[in-house]
């Protein structure tokens, strides 16, 4: 289920599915609209991929592992 709200001057798109809990900030209430019909047909379809910073198991790199990477895709 999906709630439309304005938030701080800004309209907060927040979907509920089950264990699945996201929610994103707009300027234009109709993009929340449109972004929270899309994100919601992705979870029922199972398509949906949560972004980086809600998926604990693809955590940013730390410092000590930076110059690693850097020789690998440099």
């Amino acid at each position: 289920m999906a709630s439309i709200r304005k938030h701080k001057g800004k309209w907060q798109a927040r979907i509920k599915r089950g264990a699945i809990v996201t929610e994103k900030s707009f300027i234009n209430k109709r993009d929340a609209e449109h972004w929270a019909r899309k994100v919601g047909a992705e979870i029922e379809s199972g398509d949906y991929q949560p972004p980086k910073q809600d998926r604990p198991d693809k955590a940013e790199d730390t410092l000590h592992e930076f110059p690693d990477r850097y020789d690998l895709e440099v």
